[in-house]
Parts: structure tokens; C-alpha cells; sequence
């Protein structure tokens, strides 16, 4: 009420009419502009338009409106353009340089549906903790990954062959244990009862393993 009639007195009864209420108007792109932004973003990198980023980011993009049209706008709107535009932060692939293209699509779509078809189950060695049941009700041995060594891969094969009434076809990485000498000689002396097949070099991603080796250090162990 003091307020009220300090206005009053100083500037009579129009400062006393009632104001807009609530936020102000927040600043908006026009049809022209919104798809101009959006060509620009899809079309080149920060630096390309003189923007100091390496990659498009919110804060990027709302510099960029800024540069383009004078419109300030703040992280939240910019980000529901963002979304509006179907624009999401991605995370890149990791794929080794020293990788082949042909060499990879060659395996994937010749030599990989080539091998025999039989029923299969995943087994991971060199996990933190693998269990086993005996008639005492569970045993647990760790296996970690400075201890795979070829003797280990090979008492691996040697249960693994055993405990698999048919040929197995068995599909491994690159590692030096299961290229090692004694390795390829076990095999090729049980070659009615086993056989590798290796993955290509410099092929992670095409690896389901590392998939599951990752989860299960990131998540299983806790």
C-alpha cells in the first residue's frame, strides 16, 4: 500500500494501472530462420562458420543464432530446438585406423555365415569370477587377465571338448595366447574334435565379446 501511494503522489493515478504479468515473451526464430540454422548445423563444424568449437554443442548452436540473427536465446530453448531438429548428442565409434574396410565386409558377409551352424553357448575366460557347481553346492575360482596364459587356454579347450559330445567350432580374438605355438599344435592333434576360427584384426566393435567384457567390469562385479 505505501508503494501505491508513493506512485500516486509522484505521477497520479496512471501509475497505478495495472502491468503484464508473468515471464516476458522469450525470443523466437522464424520459419526462414529455423531451417537457415539448421542447414548451417547439419552442414558444417563450429569452425567452418568462425565459431571458436570443435563440435557443435548447445552452447555452440546458440552463438551461432546469436552471430546469424541477433537473438539471444538460453540453453534450454536452444536445447528444445535441438530436439526439435532430431539433433542429439552422439558418442563416436571407436574403430582402429590400422583397420581394412574390404578385408572386414569380406568376413562379415562371406566368411563369417560360411561357418558351421551348431548349437552354441558363450563362454567368457578371463573374467574376474567364474562359478561352478560340485556336489558341495557352488565352487568360485577367480580368473583374472594377467593370469591367461596358453596353459590356462589350453586346460579351457581341453574341459571344453570334453564336455561337448560333437566338433566344436570355436571363435576367438587375436590374443597371443590362442595364436600361441602350443596352442595351434594342441588343435591340429584334436582337429576331429576342435577347431578356431579367428576374428580379424583391429575389429573390436565387431567383437560381441568386448561388449560383455566391458559390462561385466563395469556393472557384474559390483
Amino acid at each position: 500500500m505505501n508503494r501505491w501511494v508513493q506512485r500516486d503522489r509522484a505521477r497520479g493515478e496512471p501509475a497505478l494501472k495495472a502491468c503484464k504479468q508473468g515471464r516476458p515473451p522469450r525470443p523466437k526464430l522464424n520459419r526462414q530462420q529455423l531451417a537457415q540454422t539448421t542447414r548451417l548445423v547439419r552442414d558444417h563444424a563450429p569452425d567452418q562458420l568462425e565459431l571458436p568449437y570443435a563440435l557443435w554443442t548447445r552452447e555452440a548452436v546458440g552463438q551461432l543464432i546469436q552471430q546469424q540473427w541477433g537473438v539471444r536465446l538460453s540453453q534450454q530453448a536452444v536445447g528444445n530446438y535441438l530436439r526439435a531438429w532430431s539433433l542429439s548428442p552422439q558418442k563416436p565409434t571407436k574403430r582402429a585406423r590400422e583397420q581394412c574396410p574390404e578385408v572386414l565386409r569380406n568376413w562379415m558377409e562371406h566368411q563369417y555365415p560360411a561357418l558351421p551352424v551348431v548349437e552354441t553357448t558363450g563362454q567368457r575366460f578371463g573374467c574376474n569370477l567364474i562359478s561352478t557347481l560340485t556336489n558341495r553346492g557352488t565352487l568360485r575360482f577367480q580368473v583374472f587377465e594377467g593370469s591367461f596364459t596358453t596353459e590356462v587356454f589350453l586346460e579351457f579347450l581341453r574341459r571344453l571338448v570334453r564336455s561337448v559330445p560333437r566338433k566344436v567350432f570355436l571363435i576367438v580374438d587375436r590374443h597371443a595366447v590362442h595364436r600361441a605355438q602350443r596352442v595351434q599344435q594342441w588343435v591340429a592333434q584334436h582337429s576331429d574334435q576342435m577347431e578356431l576360427f579367428y576374428l580379424l584384426p583391429y575389429s573390436h566393435e565387431r567383437n560381441p565379446d568386448e561388449y560383455l567384457n566391458q559390462d561385466i567390469k563395469a556393472n557384474a562385479t559390483r
